[in-house]
């Protein structure tokens, strides 16, 4: 993607295995400074360890107010969602 000129990249993670450390090797090996991850893996020691190696991390995609409150809870710096605004959440 860097060979067209595309400079952020953001790592969709999909259903390889990793653990909390690796992913945040592979990213910052890569120079990759942001990764989206599904609700299901997500949890307080993955976010920890990306953001030990400053590396955002997205949730998608979400649409319950309730869910994203919990995740902001773990520091997740954002959403993929349908229709929910910051406003409703609180977040802006």
């Amino acid at each position: 993607m860097r060979q067209y000129g595309f400079q952020d990249l953001l790592y969709v993670v999909g259903r390889e295995s990793y653990t909390p450390r690796s992913l945040a090797e592979f990213c910052n090996t890569n120079n990759i400074r942001a990764v989206s991850l599904s609700r299901s893996r997500t949890n307080k020691v993955l976010i920890d360890t990306l953001t030990e190696y400053d590396i955002k991390a997205y949730i998608y995609t979400l649409n319950n107010i309730d869910e994203m409150r919990k995740f902001i809870d773990q520091d997740v710096n954002g959403f993929f969602t349908d229709f929910i605004i910051p406003e409703k959440i609180g977040r802006k």
